[in-house]
């Protein structure tokens, strides 16, 4: 049976980034795609605001986060999945190719010494056109090298 996704994307204007929440409207089941963490640049602080709001929409219909996703490695804004993963009891997954921009990344920034560039992060890496459920929808993972050359779409 095929069952089409409801999509409600946000918009975080400092850094033009979008995220969705994808979800399955018969079980309920969900993803959140690309939630950003927000940052003052004035003050050097982060703050949850963005985050928070996909959690209010997520609680408002009742859905259940299966999956925290990362289209590629964020140098354009903070990530929030760990956030998302810890308030929503979500699993986070990233495209297997994290490993090779984490090891790049770790020199060009000078990461600290205790950095593993395993892609440990995440709770899940995935395999170029390896397959998931987001309820009753079936998913892909799909190589989309553009923005980092460990860039996937869903």
């Amino acid at each position: 049976m095929s069952v089409c996704p409801k999509v409600q994307s946000f918009v975080h204007e400092p850094s033009s980034t979008f995220s969705y929440v994808v979800w399955d409207p018969h079980t309920s089941r969900a993803a959140v795609i690309d939630a950003v963490l927000d940052y003052g640049e004035h003050t050097g602080r982060t703050s949850t605001e963005s985050a928070d709001a996909i959690v209010a929409f997520v609680h408002q219909h009742g859905l259940r986060v299966d999956w925290v996703l990362e289209t590629h490695a964020q140098a354009d804004h903070l990530a929030a999945g760990g956030y998302l993963r810890d308030r929503l009891g979500a699993t986070t997954g990233i495209g297997e190719g994290i490993r090779n921009v984490q090891e790049h990344f770790r020199a060009v920034y000078h990461f600290e010494r205790g950095f593993l560039p395993d892609g440990s992060q995440f709770d899940h890496l995935f395999a170029d056109h390896e397959r998931f459920h987001v309820g009753r929808i079936e998913a892909r993972v799909i190589p989309t090298p553009g923005h980092t050359s460990d860039s996937v779409t869903y």
